[in-house]
């Protein structure tokens, strides 16, 4: 059996690679103060877009392993409105993706 996926587009592909270096130079520059995390690096492992381009799924990892993954989640969801602010500031697009 097999299962219809959806080959990102070009544009999508585009995109995600747009958000992707906006999210790793906001966290890694200390554009936002994330209390917690400000002795950790953070790498962004993958950007997923959308066909609609309005969702960006963002999947992040802490490096150092002094924080656990569901504080270090937990503390990223706290500032994603923040974090999509600057990413804004950063990118330019006709809409802000929902990340």
């Amino acid at each position: 059996m097999s299962q219809s996926v959806r080959i990102p587009s070009k544009r999508q592909l585009q995109v995600a690679e747009l958000i992707k270096k906006a999210v790793v130079e906001v966290l890694n520059s200390g554009r936002i103060y994330i209390p917690g995390l400000e002795d950790n690096s953070i790498t962004v492992s993958e950007v997923r877009v959308s066909p609609d381009l309005k969702i960006a799924f963002v999947y992040v990892l802490p490096l150092n392993k002094t924080i656990d993954s569901k504080a270090f989640m937990s503390l990223i969801n706290q500032y994603d409105k923040q974090i999509r602010f600057e990413v804004t500031k950063l990118i330019h697009i006709k809409f802000s993706p929902k990340m």
